[in-house]
């Protein structure tokens, strides 16, 4: 049986990367409150604290080009590079919910018209309707397996945690969580915000595939759109978006298509990447200053029409999609992003010379009134 303590300092590693990956709170808070401040200083500067997932070890290449022994040659953590990972983008601009249930159940009222000219006699008028609006949130998970020996005698040595017999205190696994697997984490749940779409697992040991963890804004704006009977609004433009000679005219000719009323509501323009520079690129090039940047939360953001209050936001996950053509205009209060109230689980487990780690919780994005959610879809071809 682990000392308490070790059980305790795993737990407290394992809820503050859960926290970082829903939140962005730090991956050290959790520990932190098992253990004080104290905690964060007495990590060697070049192993930060963390956990694992899913992952193989291969070092096929690295024992072919540097042999199969350890040699001490003062490599560090910071000898290992890694590829930039998309950002999760969307939680910093959707309204966050918790909830406790599967599923975040808004509502719609609605009114008709309730004004009249007086007369004596009563005459009642106006009809309100109230519809269901619900966001249905998905259970999603992280099994990892590792088996940290393969480590021991290659360039990695330095991460192994000898003569420590339980290695899922071995500094691999914490470096594998935090450098590789949280950063892949968030740039998996930046595109499935967007392109995810559900399919219900089978009971076995083959892994779900990325997107079908849960459904993506492009499939409740899809889903509502081709259904027959759409809610949302599609907008046809005469600029293109994907003609950096044009996006700048696009991104007003959508504004202009949308009703008086939302000029002073606080909207996110959603966009790929790809299109925020395109439009950057032509307004600079069409007026020539930066009239359409605005200070929030003291950074330079993008906004449309020099309107503090029509932001553009760039989001990963649909540059990821190749959806360059998709811009998607709505009030910044109707998008929501949810997770499910005391249901964040994680445990690590250690089986012999192998570890293991288990987390999950739920995931949900949509968004409030359809009504109010305004669709460019042009489709790329690519040639520019």
């Amino acid at each position: 049986m682990k000392p308490l303590k070790t059980v305790r300092l795993g737990a407290a590693l394992l809820v503050g990367a859960a926290l970082t990956l829903l939140t962005g709170l730090p991956v050290l808070l959790g520990a932190a409150a098992v253990y004080g401040a104290s905690f964060l200083t007495s990590i060697p500067t070049n192993l930060p604290p963390g956990v694992l997932m899913d992952i193989s070890i291969t070092t096929s290449t690295i024992l072919e080009d540097w042999q199969e022994y350890y040699v001490n040659a003062g490599q560090s953590a910071e000898d290992i590079l890694q590829a930039v990972q998309d950002k999760r983008d969307f939680i910093n601009v959707a309204e966050r919910r918790v909830v406790d249930g599967d599923i975040y159940q808004l509502s719609e009222s609605e009114i008709t018209d309730v004004l009249q000219a007086f007369k004596n006699t009563f005459s009642a008028k106006g009809a309100v309707t109230m519809t269901p609006v619900p966001i249905r949130l998905r259970n999603v998970k992280i099994d990892l397996s590792l088996n940290p020996d393969k480590i021991k005698s290659s360039y990695y040595g330095f991460l192994a945690g000898l003569p420590s017999a339980d290695r899922a205190s071995w500094p691999i696994v914490r470096w594998i969580w935090e450098k590789l697997v949280m950063p892949k984490s968030a740039a998996n749940l930046a595109y499935v915000d967007w392109a995810g779409q559900f399919v219900s697992p089978t009971e076995n040991s083959t892994a779900g595939t990325t997107l079908g963890a849960y459904d993506g804004l492009k499939k409740i704006i899809t889903d509502d759109l081709d259904g027959g009977t759409p809610k949302m609004n599609e907008l046809t433009l005469s600029n293109s978006l994907l003609n950096t000679a044009q996006t700048f005219s696009a991104f007003e000719e959508a504004l202009d298509q949308l009703d008086q009323k939302y000029h002073d509501e606080e909207m996110v323009y959603l966009c790929s990447p790809k299109t925020y520079l395109a439009y950057f690129r032509d307004r600079r090039n069409s007026i020539g200053d930066n009239a359409d940047y605005a200070m929030k939360n003291n950074s330079r953001v993008m906004t449309l029409d020099g309107r503090d209050n029509h932001e553009i936001i760039k989001m990963n996950g649909i540059g990821r999609a190749g959806d360059h053509g998709w811009l998607v205009i709505t009030p910044k209060r109707n998008l929501f992003h949810c997770n499910r109230q005391n249901a964040y689980n994680v445990a690590m487990e250690s089986d012999k010379r192998s570890v293991a780690l288990m987390a999950d919780w739920y995931e949900g994005v949509g968004f409030g009134l359809a009504e109010e959610v305004f669709v460019v879809r042009q489709t790329d071809d690519s040639s520019n």
